[in-house]
């Protein structure tokens, strides 16, 4: 045998997939490495680095998503993405990718009808990988109702409003508190100790405590019991609690702690400032002819920052929460960077106080078009996911507001590039962050097409037949096609509803009495 005894199986088709070992132990050591050496940001949960394991334990739902939405998704395309990978590791990871963006698209905070309708493109692709891939999958109940999510997005907008996931904490919460098994007092019970609970929150969260250590320790206690509540899909549900004003709030500028900025910083500063219609402040170098009230160089730094519910921080304080992606006023570009630096700016404007926070920024380097051709990343467009050069550019100042979202950070060097690059993942949760060029048009593919055929399609487009009907798409009935479909188009086009434009066939009903499974 050419392969491992562990691999063998019966062959049904030319590249069935075992029912074991999709992920073999080297491919999962990989996974355990990246996930240590992977930045994410504080309100994302890190999953256990024996991913894999029984050690582990029961992974929450949050942990799930880290990996499979990250951890999976920067693994897998190193190594699974590139030409040395076999068209198994290519087909298989096509699949997890398509998984991957359905769920992305599902969970955004804002929806469209393009962004509904991507979605169910993902979900209905991958749905016909798994048949593809794994010939002896049974579709489950779950499969089907995720080909429903679209009239659901459509109906009701955001999952956010409607998902289980609330309801699945409150389930947890009321299976911890005590009672003493009187059922026709429970709901009082429930009832009375949700409601302590929320005013000791509220009150821990918004009294202003005394500077003492007594107080000091209280409040330290209080965080370290409750800090798992910021994080993971929480987090996601508090990202829009907070607005700038009230961030602000909570912030006291100190004078005596202020300090000069630099003079290039600062010369960046005026000129944002001085570009706002309602701002017309000159630099403190400027000409005495220079009427225009001139803009204080002084600044009060700070280490980490809270804006909309999420912790941003400078390198070598809290490095994992310094990765951002950002755009400025001047261009609509999206940039990946590093936060070198916070400090808040205080200015007089129509006789009012105004108090902004700014970053300094460290760009990382966009690809080179030559090197772009190389990124495996960059072959999915919807996973929002690219390789920059691990090189830092000048540095460029932003404000809160210019900040898209955090980005989770992998530091490698691939060898098609030669050059240590990061690999930046958008954890952008509103909108689509990193725009790469329109995708290929969507291929649904037969059943019975092989994976070295599917492999192959991706690079020779096929041709059309003497019919019209694209020789390697043989699986899919075009509008207005003339000849007769089989039962197995019908029976596939039928569970991936595909098959609308089939009912007013001629052929339709006869095919359809051949099985009355079809007719459910």
């Amino acid at each position: 045998m050419s392969g491992p005894t562990t691999d063998f199986r019966l062959v049904t088709g030319e590249h069935a997939m075992p029912r074991v070992n999709v992920l073999d132990q080297p491919t999962l050591s990989q996974i355990r490495e990246d996930i240590v050496k992977t930045y994410l940001p504080s309100w994302l949960e890190r999953p256990p680095r024996n991913f894999g394991s029984a050690a582990h334990g029961k992974l929450k739902a949050d942990h799930w998503r880290t990996v499979c939405t990250v951890s999976m998704v920067i693994t897998l395309v190193r190594l699974w993405g590139t030409a040395t990978a076999s068209a198994e590791q290519k087909a298989l990871l096509e699949n997890f990718v398509h998984l991957v963006c359905a769920v992305d698209l599902a969970v955004r905070r804002s929806v469209d009808p393009d962004r509904i309708a991507k979605f169910d493109e993902h979900m209905q692709d991958y749905l016909a990988g798994l048949r593809l891939l794994f010939e002896w999958h049974q579709f489950v109940p779950n499969n089907h109702l995720s080909l429903h999510l679209k009239e659901c997005l459509d109906n009701f907008g955001p999952v956010h409003a409607w998902w289980a996931f609330p309801f699945e904490r409150f389930n947890g919460l009321l299976q911890k508190l005590n009672t003493n098994s009187k059922s026709n007092s429970m709901p009082l019970t429930f009832m009375r100790y949700f409601y302590i609970g929320t005013t000791v929150r509220r009150m821990m969260e918004t009294a202003a405590w005394p500077d003492d250590a007594p107080f000091k320790g209280m409040l330290d206690a209080y965080r370290t019991a409750f800090q798992d509540t910021m994080r993971g899909t929480r987090a996601a549900d508090a990202t829009s609690r907070k607005n700038t004003a009230e961030n602000l709030a909570e912030f006291v500028y100190d004078e005596k702690a202020a300090t000069d900025l630099p003079r290039a910083i600062y010369n960046a500063l005026v000129a944002r400032i001085s570009s706002l219609a309602s701002s017309p402040f000159t630099s403190l170098f400027a000409p005495l002819s220079d009427k225009r009230p001139r803009l204080s160089m002084s600044a009060q730094h700070v280490s980490s920052i809270i804006h909309n519910g999420l912790t941003f921080a400078i390198a070598g304080r809290r490095t994992r929460d310094s990765f951002v992606l950002f755009n400025t006023r001047a261009s609509d570009e999206l940039r990946a960077g590093q936060i070198q630096d916070i400090f808040y700016h205080v200015r007089t404007e129509e006789g009012k106080l105004v108090m902004e926070p700014f970053c300094v920024v460290t760009e990382y380097t966009p690809m080179s078009p030559e090197d772009a051709v190389s990124d495996p990343y960059r072959k999915f467009p919807d996973l929002q996911t690219q390789l920059y050069y691990n090189q830092p550019q000048e540095p460029a100042l932003i404000s809160m507001r210019d900040i898209r979202s955090h980005f989770a950070a992998y530091i490698y060097r691939p060898s098609e590039i030669g050059k240590e690059c990061i690999v930046v993942r958008s954890l952008d949760r509103i909108s689509a962050s990193i725009v790469h060029p329109p995708p290929q048009p969507r291929r649904l593919l037969h059943p019975g097409t092989s994976l070295q055929r599917m492999v192959k399609s991706k690079k020779n487009p096929p041709q059309a037949g003497p019919s019209g009907t694209p020789s390697g798409l043989s699986g899919v009935l075009p509008e207005g096609s003339t000849s007769p479909p089989s039962l197995e188009q019908l029976r596939f086009i039928h569970t991936f509803k595909e098959f609308k434009h089939l009912r007013n066939s001629p052929h339709a009903s006869s095919y359809y009495a051949r099985d009355p499974r079809l007719m459910a």
